[in-house]
């Protein structure tokens, strides 16, 4: 396929043999099984649609610290040895658009990754604006141009919040225009696998769950913050905080910082938890707290709380505000410890929290995973 290529116009389920999921990262960069973070799940959700719903052939390919061919899940999974940042975001996009033959189509998931060597008239889905941290203003341009040049370049893209709709609208009479090509499907929690919690009041203690990637982004050290306010002010509570091991900020950094702050008996880490049984710490809390500072879609995390009937507090970062009503199952704040302290006083308030508890399983039918199936098969096959 020559660069000016693109696929037919017909509708995918008119034509499509096989998918080429594009992502930068799906397994490790040497082919081994990582612990899913959101983008990872968006892609094992994806090609478990297309290969038994549609039944469709799976292709996945990925950045590598070498060349690798590997199955995952049944599906078959290709590395490229590129160079891993975004410095290798040309030739990846080079080497994955030279795949694409005949009745192959082409999904990009963070598809800003393969500018320039975009396959026209593709297809992607988009995980949420990530530059809208502290970035110098070269490195967002550059973004701002990627992402519009995939817009221009797709028929056709799934957004999982309306963060980057609105900001295609706001950036320029370009972007407002590309902003027709994008749906909004946000995330999904799995109903069956998540029960509502049985209780009727916050316990005491009380107890706040983090269920997030150490990293600064996701607000690791803000988590930390707010709950020593809370404890300064002679609350009982806990902070219960599950992630995997391997992340930017380590386990003894954090373990050093709850020391330092003479809260050990009041935090705890959990690194055994992750996708298949993170299930069973929800009814064990009695509120969620997601401090994202940046980048951020609509939460699984969030949204798995929500339907669980765990009252929230979040920021009001990217797609989260698509998720959480101020004060009707939530609280959404300002990215600061003492905002984020106040609000989770405001819900250890017995009534308060049964009101926010009702209203969270009163949208549970909403967030289902049979919904999110069926409007992304709508999608695919259009």
């Amino acid at each position: 396929m020559n660069s000016k290529k693109s696929l037919p116009d017909d509708p995918w389920k008119d034509w499509v043999q096989r998918v080429i999921i594009h992502v930068p990262q799906y397994l490790s960069y040497d082919g081994k099984k990582v612990t899913a973070g959101g983008r990872q799940r968006t892609v094992m959700d994806l090609a478990e649609l297309i290969k038994k719903k549609i039944g469709w052939e799976v292709l996945i390919v990925q950045k590598g610290y070498k060349n690798f061919t590997t199955r995952y899940n049944n599906i078959k999974v290709i590395g490229f040895k590129v160079p891993i940042g975004v410095e290798g975001d040309f030739l990846f996009g080079m080497k994955t658009k030279k795949l694409v033959k005949e009745k192959d189509a082409i999904l990009y998931v963070g598809g800003e990754d393969a500018w320039p060597f975009f396959v026209r008239n593709s297809k992607a889905y988009h995980v949420g604006v990530w530059w809208d941290g502290p970035y110098a203003k070269w490195k967002k341009l550059l973004n701002a141009y990627r992402t519009l040049s995939l817009f221009t370049s797709a028929r056709s893209i799934c957004c999982c919040d309306t963060n980057v709709i609105n900001w295609l609208r706001a950036y320029n009479k370009k972007g407002f225009m590309l902003s027709k090509k994008a749906i909004y499907i946000p995330n999904y929690a799995d109903l069956s696998r998540i029960p509502p919690i049985n209780k009727k009041e916050p316990g005491n203690p009380f107890k706040i769950l983090f269920a997030r990637r150490f990293d600064i982004r996701r607000g690791t050290w803000l988590a930390i913050e707010a709950f020593s306010i809370l404890i300064s002010k002679g609350i009982n509570a806990e902070l219960i905080m599950c992630s995997p091991e391997g992340q930017e900020i380590s386990i003894n950094e954090v373990e050093n910082k709850i020391k330092s702050l003479n809260l050990k008996d009041r935090i705890f880490i959990y690194t055994n938890y992750n996708l298949e049984n993170i299930y069973e710490i929800y009814d064990k809390v009695d509120v969620s707290l997601v401090p994202t500072i940046w980048s951020e879609g609509t939460s699984y995390s969030c949204i798995e709380s929500l339907v669980a009937g765990i009252p929230i507090v979040a920021t009001n970062v990217g797609g989260l505000p698509n998720v959480i009503i101020q004060g009707f199952n939530g609280f959404l704040v300002s990215p600061d410890p003492k905002e984020i302290a106040k609000s989770l006083i405001e819900l250890i308030e017995k009534e308060t929290w049964q009101n926010m508890h009702h209203n969270c399983l009163n949208m549970r039918s909403c967030f289902s995973k049979e919904i999110w199936d069926r409007r992304i098969l709508d999608w695919l096959i259009s």
